[in-house]
């Protein structure tokens, strides 16, 4: 656990350099964003499973410090996405969503997660600098209704997604450092398989 820990800190100090920036000051087009994203990770981009590790810090305006928790995931890119926290308590969440369902706040985290450049496009403003090899990414909702949720969102990383932030609406703040490695479909096992496809 001690390992699992350390890798989280080193990912989440490193991207922090990012910020030295506002990745909001410059705004990009869908199409620049869509072919930098495929050049800077073509594996990532081009995969279907996505399988890892992660580390959250939750930041309540209400609480002088971050609430803290590491655990696992799988994802399928767009059908679901299976999130196992393991530290300081266990549990599961497991998100999916039909093929033939309207957009909700479940299919914009899958998009987000995954980087689906064409979902993210439907919903938000993209932002900051993907000319890589590090890059940062930001994104602001165009539609009101996730606008009261969600107030930006940024994304951040080299050959894959290493950080994640969510600023909401009322002053909170969601911050994941995550380690990925892209799989083929046909390593995921069938229980896995069952529970992330609709």
């Amino acid at each position: 656990m001690r390992a699992s820990w350390a890798c989280g800190l080193v990912l989440y100090a490193g991207c922090a350099a990012a910020f030295a920036v506002d990745p909001f000051a410059q705004p990009l087009t869908a199409a620049v964003v869509r072919t930098q994203m495929a050049q800077l990770m073509p594996e990532m981009d081009r995969a279907q499973v996505l399988r890892g590790r992660f580390t959250q810090r939750k930041f309540l305006v209400e609480l002088p410090r971050p609430l803290v928790s590491t655990g696992e995931f799988i994802l399928l890119r767009g059908q679901g996405l299976h999130w196992r926290t393991l530290q300081p308590l266990e549990s599961e969440v497991l998100l999916t969503v039909s093929p033939t369902s309207s957009p909700s706040a479940t299919a914009v985290f899958l998009a987000l997660f995954a980087i689906d450049i064409d979902a993210l496009a439907e919903r938000f403003d993209f932002f900051g600098d993907v000319a890589g090899p590090a890059w940062q990414l930001g994104l602001r909702p165009r539609d009101a209704g996730l606008a009261t949720r969600v107030e930006k969102a940024l994304l951040v990383g080299r050959s894959s997604v290493e950080r994640i932030v969510l600023y909401e609406a009322g002053g909170d703040r969601t911050d994941i450092a995550l380690e990925a490695v892209a799989q083929r479909v046909d390593q995921l096992t069938d229980g896995e398989r069952k529970r992330l496809a609709p």
